[in-house]
């Protein structure tokens, strides 16, 4: 079993981590405009993930990916909206990532 740690200290298991031929996806519930960005707990099987833009022209999904690639250290070109591109409920596929190497 797998353990994320959130820069909150709080840690927890990972119902939002599933593999994929090309890599991981997350399973994630987004909050515009939210005045914390990242990870702010889990909901079901998804993390909920706050984002400071507003759900208009990408904004929000540029601000996510750009968040999830400076917290998972890789290139932005390496996450990709792989389902709920205009959606609050994301799938995100990390491509060429390894379930373990998941850390927030």
């Amino acid at each position: 079993m797998i353990q994320v740690t959130f820069y909150m200290e709080i840690t927890l298991t990972e119902p939002f981590l599933s593999t994929h031929p090309d890599g991981v996806i997350i399973s994630l519930r987004i909050s515009t405009k939210s005045s914390k960005i990242g990870p702010l707990g889990v909901i079901g099987t998804s993390l909920k993930w706050g984002v400071n833009a507003a759900p208009v022209d990408g904004q929000a999904n540029q601000a996510l990916i750009e968040d999830l690639a400076k917290r998972l250290h890789c290139a932005k070109s390496k996450i990709s909206i792989y389902r709920g591109a205009t959606s609050k409920n994301k799938l995100i596929l990390i491509s060429g990532a390894k379930i373990d190497e998941i850390k927030f």
